[in-house]
């Protein structure tokens, strides 16, 4: 029988956007979590709760807002100091 259509689906690792949260930051270290909500094409308030879900049981350094999520406590550290630096923060 010969294939009429193909469709192609991108799928996240699982429905809770972990695998896709966790592979983002173990790429760059860091991550703003409203660029990754917009990248992974994903409500912000979603991401957030995954966020909270992850560091409860992952080494995840957050600021208590989840804006911002390290690997750990010295990358969290170095990427806030850098952004304070960035003009008008």
């Amino acid at each position: 029988m010969p294939i009429i259509a193909q469709q192609i689906i991108h799928i996240n690792g699982s429905s809770d956007l972990s695998i896709s949260v966790l592979d983002e930051i173990s790429n760059c270290g860091c991550i703003q979590s409203e660029l990754l909500a917009a990248k992974l094409n994903t409500p912000l308030i979603q991401l957030k709760n995954m966020l909270a879900h992850i560091v409860k049981e992952n080494n995840l350094k957050c600021d208590a807002d989840f804006k911002i999520c390290c690997g750990d406590q010295v990358e969290f550290e170095k990427f806030v100091s850098k952004l304070k630096n960035i003009p008008g923060n």
